[in-house]
């Protein structure tokens, strides 16, 4: 029996401290060449991850999305150019002081005997995201013309075709779209807003 880990199928993934990826060691470079492929365009059938074992060969699609959080990473400039990880990454910098660390300890320090008070709750994330996939499955059907009862009766190799057939029609960048790359103060942003109407 073939057990999918945590890169099969659609979901998506907080990490926490990612530059442990960076480091050296033949785990952490299996571990690079796996989150490559795994991070590859759905749709282009490189995003395939594949294990060879002694007896088999198990070959699971991913369509995860990784959410990484880590302190700037030394030699990311390194890695964007040989690794190849950061070119399937979108990076965002944040500035972080040690007035705004200060305040995490704080509220870390006051959560240890209280119970956390969330201004967001689950339900609201989880109302977002599946109203969100919603709305791109309508205008997915609206641009290929299909009704939400051929949609539902295809199966997951056909949607994504169907998909990745309207995919240059599905968002329009605006005038706000910004590119910029630094690497000498270590920031890749990609900043802008899509219009998908």
């Amino acid at each position: 029996m073939v057990r999918e880990g945590i890169l099969g199928g659609r979901k998506g993934l907080n990490f926490d401290e990612g530059s442990v990826l960076l480091k050296g060691g033949q785990h952490n470079e299996n571990t690079t060449l796996f989150l490559q492929s795994a991070l590859n365009s759905a749709g282009t059938g490189r995003n395939i991850l594949t294990k060879h074992m002694a007896r088999d060969t198990f070959s699971v699609k991913s369509e995860v999305s990784l959410w990484i959080t880590t302190y700037p990473p030394k030699g990311i400039k390194e890695h964007v150019l040989d690794k190849g990880i950061f070119q399937r990454v979108l990076t965002y910098w944040r500035h972080w002081t040690l007035d705004m660390k200060r305040d995490v300890n704080h509220e870390l320090a006051q959560s240890v005997h209280n119970k956390p008070d969330f201004e967001v709750s689950f339900d609201q994330v989880s109302d977002f995201f599946s109203e969100l996939k919603n709305k791109l499955r309508d205008r997915v059907l609206n641009l290929s013309g299909l009704s939400h009862l051929e949609w539902t009766d295809m199966n997951d190799d056909d949607k994504e075709t169907t998909v990745m057939s309207v995919m240059d029609r599905m968002f329009k960048i605006d005038a706000s779209y910004v590119t910029c790359f630094d690497f000498g103060h270590r920031r890749i942003l990609y900043a802008g807003r899509t219009n998908g109407s």
